[in-house]
């Protein structure tokens, strides 16, 4: 799995005729919108619709179970970051 960090407007390329921008956050910033452009012919749908396919189920679960772990670690540093500031300012 390759994991890009991205920031808003930002644009990913596949194979030369994917794009896939990130275009919209909540204002607490852990849900965002993509806007995918990709060739007619190519089938694009939400990894729920999967569920019942054992083929495939599997990896999604695998995927978004490895998303979690890494958000999570990352809210962890980001409050950690902000708790030495807020005792820094404090001394």
């Amino acid at each position: 799995m390759l994991v890009l960090g991205r920031n808003i407007g930002d644009t990913i390329v596949i194979n030369d005729n994917i794009y896939i921008t990130l275009f919209e956050t909540s204002p607490t910033g852990n849900r965002f919108k993509i806007a995918i452009d990709a060739p007619a012919d190519l089938k694009i749908s939400r990894g729920e619709h999967y569920m019942n396919g054992p083929e495939r189920w599997p990896k999604i679960e695998s995927m978004k179970a490895e998303s979690l772990r890494r958000s999570k670690k990352v809210m962890r540093a980001q409050r950690a970051a902000k708790a030495a500031l807020a005792a820094a300012e404090d001394r």
